[in-house]
């Protein structure tokens, strides 16, 4: 190609860039986005605003739904098309003005920029967090469904518990979009509807199953099975097998939310976990003595996970 005409093209590229300024905090978009959000944080919602590039596709004038956030109607878009700020922008917002940001950005018209701001707003506490988490579990990216899935764990129950409950209409309007997107494109491949990510998802938020405290109500074995996890994890982070402990833990916190991903995600490390030693070598400062018997413990407990996690069956989790 012509020096010349690259020249031209890079000058060109400059100019677009140069031209694409800050979001106009009193322009139409602002307060469309505004809209997204509590009126209690209308302060932060600016913060992130003003970090945001304009650009020449206005987000889309239709919600993902009718919301209700704590008696408040919000009013979520669903795409924007601004471009996705640099991190060293984000990372000087004060911490509610970056949760606002990412929300905005799981709305984003590209499935990578909403994975990636998932990632850094699933676990929030915010009351206005779970229809923007939520929302995606209805959209036909399975790769970020199972983002979803993977940190089921992490979700703050109490926080999803009311905004199900607020929100009947939109959850119904989710499990409807799920379950049409599972026939459009994973019931000709054999994908069962209890096996779809979406589907688990949203039978883990379903009021029904809620009982105090965010937990769901599930079979005795599986109540046995999550007690004794939850002493392995306890006992592996003690002794500073860290890397096992959060396998462990997650697995728990699935069954915790009746999730069965947390019986498969046992069974399937479970050659790996069982060899589990403790001892000096391993960088763990116990006498021989000890560290024999707390490695047959851990075994032991594993070897009772695995015969009751093995005699749990989907069906059987909540029976």
């Amino acid at each position: 190609m012509d020096s010349g005409w690259l020249a031209f093209a890079a000058e060109w590229q400059v100019v677009g860039q140069s031209n694409r300024g800050r979001m106009d905090l009193s322009s139409s978009v602002a307060n469309r986005l505004r809209a997204a959000f509590p009126s209690a944080a209308a302060a932060d919602v600016d913060l992130a605003l003003g970090i945001i590039e304009e650009d020449r596709r206005a987000p889309t004038d239709h919600d993902v739904g009718r919301l209700i956030v704590n008696g408040e109607p919000l009013h979520i878009p669903v795409r924007i098309y601004s471009p996705d700020p640099e991190p060293r922008s984000i990372a000087g917002l004060t911490a509610p003005a970056q949760t606002i940001l990412h929300c905005l950005f799981v709305r984003h018209h590209d499935g990578r920029v909403r994975e990636a701001h998932l990632r850094e707003v699933i676990s929030s506490p915010c009351a206005w967090v779970p229809p923007y988490v939520i929302q995606l579990v209805g959209e036909y990216v399975i790769e970020i469904v199972n983002v979803v899935l993977e940190n089921l764990g992490y979700l703050r129950r109490e926080t999803y518990a009311r905004f199900v409950s607020e929100n009947p209409a939109f959850m119904t309007l989710t499990r409807e979009r799920a379950i049409s997107y599972w026939n459009c494109y994973f019931r000709a491949l054999g994908l069962a509807l209890h096996d779809y990510a979406a589907h688990s998802i949203l039978e883990v938020l379903s009021p029904s199953r809620a009982i105090k405290g965010g937990r769901v109500s599930v079979s005795p074995k599986a109540q046995a099975l999550i007690e004794i996890l939850e002493r392995l994890g306890s006992l592996l982070r003690h002794h500073d097998k860290d890397d096992v402990a959060s396998w462990i833990e997650s697995d728990r916190a699935y069954l915790e939310r009746g999730n069965f991903y947390g019986v498969q995600h046992f069974l399937s490390a479970y050659g790996w976990l069982n060899d589990v030693t403790l001892c000096t070598s391993n960088g763990h400062l116990l006498p021989p003595v000890d560290a024999d018997r707390i490695t047959a413990t851990v075994r032991e407990l594993f070897c009772h996970a695995y015969d009751l996690a093995k005699g749990i069956s989907r069906k059987s989790l909540f029976e």
